[in-house]
């Protein structure tokens, strides 16, 4: 019997599983064998192109997160769609990134994705400048998008998080991260307003509690997807 909950979520559970080891071995949006936010996308276009549907009213949180990452234009400095070219993974940021780049940024932003790839790093930092410049685009990121493995584990560990020996960054970053929304419930919502207000939520204002802590976990989900990448 599977561990996942695919048979709740979806109308196609077996097409669901078939493309997502397809696509987790195919060399699109990564490498062979390793999962990434693109390969999430690809995965979410394909299953809906095949007829797969969600047996909730609307999709899951974590398509609707893919779908918001897709509409910022993802793309690497140069336009294109993929970033993974030939053995190198090239910087992947979303286009309104880019324009607050200086060239010599962009070109500081390449080289050090492309040594990282080189070195077989799946997760390369986001320099300093990319830091600013999501900020300034209007884009928040998240913390836990910043966190080396070893520094996500030491909280999985405070959060007594189980099998997070076996997890990899990513999904230490999903486990983490949905820890802590237990956690969000406790609180008031003026307090996950004010994380919300950190975060640079749009909207905020205008939401209820239950909402505040769906946008706050969205936003979490797509900064981690994003830090894959880029």
């Amino acid at each position: 019997m599977s561990s996942d909950n695919y048979e709740e979520k979806y109308t196609q559970p077996d097409l669901r599983r078939r493309l997502k080891a397809e696509i987790k071995q195919s060399d699109k949006g990564g490498d062979p064998g390793q999962w990434s936010a693109r390969k999430s996308q690809l995965l979410v276009q394909e299953y809906e192109k095949q007829g797969g549907g969600y047996k909730q009213d609307e999709k899951d949180e974590a398509a609707e997160s893919l779908e918001e990452w897709t509409e910022q234009n993802w793309q690497t400095a140069d336009g294109k769609g993929n970033a993974r070219q030939g053995e190198i993974t090239r910087r992947y940021l979303p286009e309104a990134v880019w324009n607050q780049l200086s060239d010599e940024e962009k070109l500081q932003a390449e080289k050090t994705k492309k040594s990282g790839s080189k070195n077989d790093q799946q997760f390369v930092e986001w320099t300093p400048a990319i830091k600013q410049a999501m900020q300034e685009a209007g884009y928040s990121p998240d913390a836990e998008a910043e966190l080396t493995k070893e520094e996500l584990y030491h909280q999985a560990q405070d959060l007594d998080i189980s099998s997070r020996s076996k997890m990899d960054k990513s999904e230490l970053q999903a486990a983490v991260a949905a820890a802590k929304s237990e956690d969000l419930s406790e609180q008031t919502r003026d307090q996950i307003y004010q994380q919300a207000q950190d975060l640079d939520i749009s909207g905020r204002s205008q939401m209820n509690k239950d909402e505040l802590i769906k946008a706050i976990e969205r936003n979490s989900r797509v900064f981690a997807s994003a830090q894959q990448l880029g």
